[in-house]
């Protein structure tokens, strides 16, 4: 299992440096803005920005405010 450790942000434009990451938020389908059930997060990698979705992956809130994101 990797670890990876970084600093969550109130939204994802305020992405700064690589591990930085925003969410979960409800994930919505595009033109009726309808949620789909699905959670998403956002990770600013060293290449880019990630869009995480679960399922496939498990992304869990913990008590402290951080994300757990595993792979599903």
């Amino acid at each position: 299992m990797r670890v990876a450790l970084g600093r969550r942000v109130a939204s994802p434009e305020a992405l700064e440096k690589p591990g930085d990451y925003s969410g979960p938020f409800p994930e919505l389908d595009a033109p009726g803005l309808e949620p789909t059930g699905r959670k998403v997060a956002v990770l600013l990698t060293g290449t880019g920005i990630a869009r995480l979705c679960s399922p496939p992956w498990e992304i869990t809130e913990r008590e402290d405010g951080s994300l757990e994101i595993r792979e599903g």
